[in-house]
This record gives structure tokens, sequence and C-alpha cells, in this order.
């Protein structure tokens, strides 16, 4: 039994460098666009924007009640998110002016 279980184990530990490095080679050579197909199509939806590569981020909009006259994407800085521009945008989409910002 010893010698049976030193067998396995041994062949374990010697197979073990082998896997990891073809889970590795694996994972590596796996194509950038895996999943790619799978995303949304990149544009505005309701409450989001979704980017080219498929990433969705959170939007804010506010508009104006009737046509736009203009629209303003509103970019926001570190340690800001897009609710901060509320007030302005509420204010804005009453001068007839669409605001979008996304997180």
């Amino acid at each position: 039994m010893k010698r049976t279980l030193r067998i396995f184990f041994s062949s374990l530990f010697a197979l073990l460098p082998l896997s990891i490095g073809l889970a590795l080679s694996m994972a590596l050579a796996a194509p950038a666009s895996a999943g790619v197909d799978d995303a949304p199509t990149a544009g505005l939806g309701p409450g989001r924007f979704v980017a080219e590569d498929g990433t969705i981020l959170p939007m804010r909009e506010w508009l104006p009640a009737g046509k736009p006259k203009a629209a303003i994407v509103a970019l926001h800085g570190f340690a800001d998110y897009s609710a901060s521009f509320a007030k302005p945008a509420s204010w804005w989409a009453t001068q007839g002016v669409a605001t979008f910002a996304y997180d």
C-alpha cells in the first residue's frame, strides 16, 4: 500500500508543473475577442452607455420637455459621479438642453 501511494504521489507531483504550464499557455493563447460577439451593440440605451468593446456604463440623462436645442455630455473627474450634475442639468433641461452623464 505504501509503495502504491508513493508511486501515485510521485507521479502526481511530476505532472504538476506540466499541468500548470498547460493551463497558463491555454489562458494566454485565448483570442482577445473571446466573448465580444455576445456583447451588446455600442450606443445609448435606457440608463446606460455601451462602449465599443461591450462595456456597459451606467448613465444619467436629463432631457427637455420638447426637442433638444443642444446636448451636453457631462464628464466628471476622480472621486465624483454623474449625480453631481443633477442641479445644473435640471436647469439646462428647462432651457431646452439635454444632458448625459455616465459613470
